[in-house]
């Protein structure tokens, strides 16, 4: 999935760039106001996510993808500085559920299953550097930090019993990016489209140690709770309006 993503990224650069290429006008564009058209934007973003460690979603046989992955899941704000700079900021949500069976158990006749109910909500602020390639094309860099915070329920049912463990936390971590924006149109035009891809790291967090706990005791088993790690690699794409 990280290779998809890293090739789709590629692709777009060399697509945009080759059109910027053809029509990158006779002054340069370094020469362009940042600010003469538009000082802050806003826009909707739809996230794909690569995780760095899936070790908790292969443990329980769950997808390890947000259960609506079409619908856009983040809006964000920018205001652009001097010399290129601008500050962003970006709020989304992702949810998971799903469900498995035949877990915990090695008697493929013992009838269990286990399931997955879990929201992330997230704040991301970002440091960003453009650089004009044309008036309507732009690449960027940046680095920022995050704030997560999820709420979630795994349950675990045998042919017996029924565990679960509800449990919330909010986790930090920091983040790098690049991506390009291009200009929908001409250069006064208020739209863009904006892709762009970021690596994160967050903090681990347990959802499961309690029932882990309390499954191993009620049937003396020994297995082990698998963090749940929400790093990695995220693709996005955007629909900006500048003002």
């Amino acid at each position: 999935m990280q290779k998809v993503l890293l090739m789709v990224l590629a692709v777009w650069m060399g697509v945009l760039s080759g059109t910027a290429a053809a029509e990158r006008p006779a002054n340069m564009a370094g020469t362009m106001d940042w600010h003469q058209d538009s000082n802050m934007a806003v826009w909707l973003q739809w996230d794909f996510h690569a995780y760095r460690d899936t070790d908790f979603f292969d443990f329980w046989g769950l997808e390890d993808q947000a259960s609506c992955r079409w619908a856009p899941n983040g809006v964000g704000y920018e205001v652009k500085l001097p010399n290129y700079l601008a500050l962003e900021v970006v709020v989304g949500y992702t949810g998971f559920e799903d469900d498995a069976s035949n877990r915990l158990d090695e008697d493929e006749d013992e009838e269990n299953s286990v399931s997955l109910d879990l929201d992330t909500f997230y704040i991301q602020f970002s440091v960003k550097r453009y650089w004009p390639l044309t008036d309507l094309l732009y690449a960027y860099g940046g680095f920022g930090a995050d704030l997560m915070y999820l709420d979630g329920t795994v349950e675990y049912r045998n042919a017996t019993t029924i565990y679960r463990e509800e449990s919330s936390d909010t986790i930090y971590g920091g983040h790098v990016l690049a991506g390009m924006e291009y200009r929908i149109g001409q250069r006064q035009s208020p739209f863009s489209v904006d892709l762009r891809l970021a690596y994160t790291l967050l903090q681990s967090v347990s959802l499961d140690q309690g029932l882990i706990n309390v499954v191993n005791s009620d049937a003396d088993t020994d297995f082990s709770s698998r963090d749940l790690n929400l790093g990695g690699f995220t693709l996005s794409a955007g629909i900006k309006y500048s003002f």
